[in-house]
């Protein structure tokens, strides 16, 4: 939905307000592209330890934040990744 296909006819129209902290398709695209192949490795049980985690946490809270500021810091709160990574060799 986030695709550049679809920036007429669901960004521009309506797609948009889901983000309002940010007005840009391509950067939320963007965002959701690093999270989404995060995902599938996860999903597929792949090793993620060569990847960049730090920056994959930080992508999804501002993506979180861009919907919505609440949730971010509900996220933060809750989340124990950075306990984990604070702990590995």
């Amino acid at each position: 939905m986030l695709a550049k296909q679809y920036d007429r006819t669901l960004w521009r129209t309506t797609l948009y307000q889901a983000f309002p902290g940010q007005r840009s398709r391509r950067i939320v695209y963007d965002a959701a592209t690093v999270l989404h192949l995060c995902r599938n490795r996860l999903a597929h049980q792949e090793a993620i330890f060569n990847r960049p985690v730090d920056d994959i946490r930080f992508v999804a809270l501002v993506l979180a934040d861009w919907i919505c500021p609440t949730s971010r810091v509900w996220i933060e709160r809750h989340c124990e990744i950075e306990a984990v990574l604070d702990e590995r060799p």
